[in-house]
């Protein structure tokens, strides 16, 4: 409705609606064609498998745009999208506008070209309290409303859900792998507890957020305990993580999925040879657990769990035949197996729905392969979808009667989004798998916890904006200020402040280029709201451009030991040297020596960069001092030197594309994008080289004066008296 609003009463503007997963996005584009009398042309999808030098037209070939928030944010940074044409931006799944989430820079970039658009964020669980505020605040919102089921604008559109909880325990054999594993896991926490980074060796009591403090902890203690202490403990640390997802695997999936883990921990191991692995793999529990795992397999010992889920399906599928059931499992190797042990039941037809990626626990689904899945379901030519969490968020399937939770997640948000998924067109069914005095137990009751406390957050946010709403109601200083007199007033000697104001930015708006591979990190939403133009683009060297000399590399502490690690540092380091006169590493944040790499050789390692390689290192202890070194870099080369950031190719290429690119770009005034357009204008060098001025400007960015300069280089003969 409010998108048929905005397209009656604006019809020379567009609407834009984000989704998070590509089945989302597909599923809105086809609600919207049944719903809206507009074209089917008008109303288009754009993601990421259309080229981004494509996008561009499509833009203002339509009304309605769906997208996911990754292409909408590359757009705008690329300069793709005109904002200021579009009269509503909505936000599927709102509740994932939160730290640097897409969300988040498009509608801070929204909001500042265009402040009297609309935006609108929808979502089935908004989260806590402090949560729903950062929400408001990230998405530029000022209103909430919140509809349950009982609302009268949705209680016509919901039908009853029932809800069943089935306790399993855990059979004996694997409680005797649980206990080694515990065993473990004490003797880690122990150690950490000496050294005063934990609590409690009560597993219970350390979940696994608390883990994740365990390196921060470390590092606060630094000047308190000795370095043996130190990285004793961080690789307890990691040994700690690695046992704590060993025994998830066994009581929430099972031992197939266990060995699974071990087994890819062992591959992993071999072929990157880390010290964490090989004491993980060489652990002598580990190792009995393995061989146990390996047994139990051969002889069908499952998770008691699976025969509860067939007996489940069955009774399902004998009681409605026409019946659709999704089980949602949290990894990809569970749901290969479910699908497998499933797919013998009579009557049932299973497949597995997941995200596109691949991995060692299962090969993932395309974006086509993801809708022809889901229409397939929907029509019922399969009846079970066996899902990882790309399932969870706002997939309509109306048919669905039966949703299955073979494991339990602490998310409330999670728990609220798989429920969903049912009772959507008739009355549904949710059954909750749960392992006895397990993880499952404990996130079962830490998400019921949560979702009473989303539930009692709601009315006090609501109360909370009714009176602030009503606070600004009050007469103040700004109710005696005439809009239309002010606008009078602006329009009064206009002209001669836009010349100005156009010309200043002709001439002094920095210019920064930007990797696109930097665009999620926070740096870039922050650069985004200074007064600079900031092109995003695919650098074949560095992070940052910021003059035809002036490359910056820039590595957190944590990509800087990895990197170092990896071995690919200095390679990466030697293709920017060889490519800028003035190549820069920038290495962000405070915790440099907080890796498992002995302090002397990270020394060692900027000693060289610094002294043999001669590249200077700046170093930033956050994004904001980042921002600042980098703006004062980029004045000082454009405003001070008038040297304008070029894109250079590196000199080391692997194909002939690239080297027909270092070619182009050596040419004065050639950077690496006009190096492309020449290269689809004119196909080959040689051409380009043979082509007159006024063919050159055929490429958009080539004036006449660098078409003129390039002609007289390839044309003019060489005189050595104009040298003597």
């Amino acid at each position: 409705m409010v998108i048929a609003h905005y397209l009656k009463n604006e019809p020379e503007k567009k609407v834009i609606v984000t989704a998070p997963t590509r089945p989302l996005v597909n599923q809105h584009h086809e609600s919207l064609i049944n719903m809206l009398r507009i074209d089917f042309d008008d109303v288009i999808i754009l993601s990421g498998e259309t080229a981004p030098s494509a996008r561009g037209e499509i833009w203002n070939s339509g009304k309605v745009y769906i997208t996911t928030p990754q292409t909408l944010r590359n757009d705008i940074i690329g300069q793709r999208v005109d904002l200021t044409e579009v009269s509503l931006l909505c936000f599927d799944e709102a509740h994932r506008a939160v730290g640097d989430h897409p969300y988040v820079l498009c509608a801070q970039e929204y909001r500042k070209y265009n402040e009297n658009g609309r935006i609108l964020g929808f979502t089935a669980s908004p989260g806590d309290k402090d949560k729903v505020y950062e929400i408001l605040e990230n998405l530029r919102l000022t209103s909430f409303e919140y509809m349950d089921e009982n609302h009268p604008q949705v209680k016509p559109y919901v039908h009853e859900v029932d809800e069943n909880w089935v306790w399993i325990d855990l059979p004996e054999e694997f409680e005797v792998i649980q206990s080694k594993l515990k065993t473990e896991i004490k003797d880690h926490l122990q150690y950490l507890k000496d050294l005063g980074i934990v609590q409690s060796i009560v597993i219970s009591n350390n979940s696994k957020r608390d883990l994740l403090q365990i390196p921060k902890k470390l590092n606060a203690s630094r000047e308190q305990i000795s370095d043996d202490n130190f990285f004793g403990g961080m690789a307890a640390y990691g040994q700690l993580m690695l046992l704590y997802q060993a025994a998830e695997m066994l009581e929430t999936q099972g031992i197939h999925t266990l060995l699974k883990y071990i087994q890819d921990k062992i591959d992993e191991f071999q072929r990157t040879n880390k010290n964490s692995l090989r004491r993980f793999t060489t652990n002598s529990s580990i190792r009995q657990i393995y061989q146990m795992a390996k047994t139990m397999v051969a002889d069908q010992i499952f998770h008691p769990k699976l025969t509860k889920l067939k007996e489940i399906v069955t009774k399902q599928i004998n009681q409605k035949p026409e019946s659709r059931i999704l089980i949602f499992a949290n990894y990809k190797a569970t749901t290969e197996f479910l699908v497998e042990q499933l797919s013998v039941l009579s009557d049932a037809s299973v497949h597995r729905f997941v995200g596109q990626s691949s991995s060692s626990y299962g090969k993932g689904l395309t974006q086509k392969q993801q809708k022809n899945v889901m229409d397939a379901f929907k029509s019922g030519i399969y009846n079970i979808l066996v899902s990882t969490s790309v399932g969870e968020e706002g997939l309509d399937v109306a048919q669905c009667d039966l949703v299955i939770f073979y494991d339990v997640t602490p998310s409330a948000t999670r728990f609220i989004q798989r429920s969903g998924r049912t009772g959507r067109a008739r009355k549904g069914e949710v059954v909750i798998l749960i392992t006895k005095g397990t993880r499952d137990e404990g996130y079962f009751y830490a998400s019921r916890r949560k979702q009473k406390k989303i539930r009692n957050s709601i009315q006090e946010i609501k109360t909370e904006l009714a009176e602030e709403k009503e606070n600004k109601r009050q007469t103040g200083l700004d109710d005696f200020f005439n809009e239309e007199q002010a606008k009078e007033l602006e329009d009064t000697g206009a002209e001669d402040d836009d010349q100005q104001s156009v010309e200043f930015n002709s001439q002094q708006q920095i210019i920064i280029y930007i990797d696109h591979r930097e665009r999620g990190a926070g740096i870039v939403r922050e650069l985004l709201s200074e007064d600079i133009d900031l092109r995003q683009s695919t650098l074949p060297v560095g992070d940052f451009i910021l003059s035809d000399r002036v490359a910056v590399e820039r590595k957190t502490t944590r990509d800087f030991t990895s990197t170092l690690i990896r071995g690919d540092l200095f390679e990466q380091l030697i293709n920017l040297k060889s490519t800028y006169i003035k190549p820069i590493l920038l290495i962000e944040g405070n915790n440099l020596y907080a890796s498992s790499m002995s302090p002397k050789a990270i020394q060692g390692a900027i000693t060289s960069i610094m002294v043999d390689y001669d590249i200077p290192i700046i170093f930033a202890d956050n994004e904001k001092e980042s921002i600042e070194m980098l703006l004062a870099i980029a004045k000082r080369e454009q405003r001070d030197k008038s040297r304008a950031p070029t894109i250079r190719a590196s000199k080391s290429t692997e194909t002939l594309y690239e080297d027909q690119i270092v070619l182009l770009s050596a040419l004065p005034n050639i950077n690496n994008i006009l190096a492309e357009r020449i290269l689809e204008e004119f196909k080959t060098p040689q051409a380009f080289f043979a082509a007159s001025p006024d063919q050159m400007r055929k490429v958009h960015g080539i004036g006449t004066q660098i078409a003129n300069r390039i002609d007289q280089i390839l044309t003019e003969p060489y005189d050595w008296e104009d040298e003597i």
